[in-house]
């Protein structure tokens, strides 16, 4: 058994493991009926045992790390046939990155109509997008991987059409089934910038854990951004200031916009402006710079959304306002100096 375990355990890189074991269900029925006959108070599941003693042999004649708790990688034994299987733990890179390119999404987008099985409308790609940001960075993870594939865990999404600057947006990506888990970041970091030079950037990789994952996923981090919009009219600037300062002072309701309601439920939910103000005023073009609370739809701050987010800069101004630009400048986490 623990030659069978090490022969299939060659085919892969790993620095721990853990055995486990099929046994045959006849045998574990009388092991079962032994114990109601004898008595099962100082008994050791046969399993247990067998997992226990393979695994010292694999530790001896490998020089790998048995580990019952975090393992690369399991090895499954069937002791009748001794055919094993491999249970390979994922490989998780933390990182940040910076979108430049208003044209593509954050993860893989399925066809609406199709859901992904390929039709005329996405070209039999099964892709509403042709490219992600998770796609272009994790590719060459892939192949460095012999990953059979992976997943995109985001502290959160910006809009397709909106740019993530500043100190970038964390994220972690999970390479699913690894045969390599040897990887150098700092290789794979400039091969990647460099493929995607003026579109994405990466940068702060490091290896993270399943549990890094759930954090961050529940992170509530503030973020900052830079908004143009265009309004139906010129307006004085010392006023238009006087209107920004305005969404400061309340909490505003925002009730799921329009443009997610097929993905999100339909409710009202609070969030406050930390900061808001005009950098910058040119006819009927204007600049602001906000930070908000985590999960506020700034375009819908701005135009109010039919009245669906309430303070907007529409409804105190009492003018229509359409958005030209949206950029993400900051992400307020840990990390972040500014807090």
């Amino acid at each position: 058994m623990a030659a069978a375990a090490i022969e299939r355990l060659s085919e892969i890189d790993y620095e721990s493991f853990a055995i486990g074991s099929r046994l045959d269900p006849g045998l574990i029925d009388r092991e079962e009926s032994l114990w109601a006959e004898c008595g099962g108070d100082y008994a050791e599941l046969i399993k247990a045992e067998i997992n226990r003693e393979v695994g010292k042999r694999v530790e001896g004649q490998t020089e790998k790390i048995a580990d019952t708790t975090n393992p690369d990688v399991i090895s499954i034994i069937d002791v009748n046939f001794l055919d094993v299987e491999l249970e390979i733990s994922s490989l998780f890179i933390y990182g940040r990155y910076r979108k430049y390119d208003r044209s593509i999404p954050q993860t893989k987008w399925p066809c609406r109509r199709c859901r992904g099985k390929g039709c005329d409308r996405c070209g039999f790609t099964g892709k509403m997008y042709q490219e992600s940001v998770e796609e272009l960075i994790a590719k060459e993870f892939l192949t460095a991987a012999r990953a059979e594939n992976s997943s995109f865990h985001g502290m959160g999404r910006e809009d397709i059409d909106a740019r993530m600057l500043g100190n970038g947006r964390p994220f972690i990506l999970e390479l699913k089934r690894p045969l390599s888990r040897k990887l150098s970041l700092a290789e794979l970091e400039e091969k990647i910038n460099k493929a995607n030079e003026g579109r994405v950037e990466i940068f702060g990789l490091r290896m993270s854990s399943k549990e890094e994952v759930r954090r961050l996923k529940e992170s509530r981090a503030e973020k900052s951004y830079r908004v143009i919009i265009q309004l139906d009219a010129e307006k004085d600037s010392t006023k238009l200031k006087e209107v920004i300062g305005l969404l400061t002072q309340d909490p505003i309701e925002q009730r799921t916009p329009h443009r997610v309601a097929h993905r999100r439920a339909d409710r009202v939910r609070r969030h406050r402006i930390i900061e808001a103000e005009l950098e910058e005023l040119e006819g009927r073009m204007a600049t602001i710079r906000l930070r908000a609370t985590a999960g506020t739809y700034i375009k819908e701050l701005m135009h109010g959304d039919e009245g669906r987010t309430r303070s907007s800069l529409a409804e105190l101004l009492g003018t229509m306002v359409d958005i030209i630009q949206l950029d993400v400048i900051g992400i307020h986490d840990e990390s972040d100096n500014d807090g």
